[in-house]
């Protein structure tokens, strides 16, 4: 009996960590998703700022080309932290929609197994050469 408490406990415990652990993803995702787009912003303003340069003379293609590399760059990186947050809030729902019936249910066959195990184990004492 103390065998199944134990497991239950550890049980909760691992839902518990992976609770946790699947909040604490979500919110780095969302503050990288923040970073991202401000750092969009900040890279877009230098580009318009390189393409006017350009227009006027002041500045070579490849300042406004390096700019336009640098847009694309932040973008690609934005839309992977939205992926990543959005991964990390499905991953953190399905987590915390776990009911406790399909907790208990879980637990409740997992005990029956090891129930069963232990009552063989009393009836057969070499089941282990079956």
């Amino acid at each position: 009996m103390d065998l199944q408490k134990a497991e239950v406990l550890l049980y909760k415990r691992e839902l518990v960590k992976d609770i946790k652990t699947a909040y604490y993803n979500y919110l780095k995702a969302i503050n990288a998703t923040r970073i991202y787009e401000f750092a969009l912003r900040l890279v877009e303003e230098g580009q318009r700022i390189n393409t006017k340069l350009y227009d006027n003379n002041k500045a070579n293609r490849t300042a406004v080309v390096r700019s336009e590399n640098e847009v694309s760059r932040i973008n690609a990186s934005l839309i992977s932290a939205r992926k990543t947050s959005e991964s990390a809030r499905l991953q953190m729902k399905s987590l915390k929609s776990m009911s406790r019936l399909e907790l208990l249910r879980s637990l409740t066959s997992n005990m029956m197994i090891w129930t069963t195990m232990l009552s063989l184990t009393c009836i057969i004492p070499n089941i282990q050469s079956i």
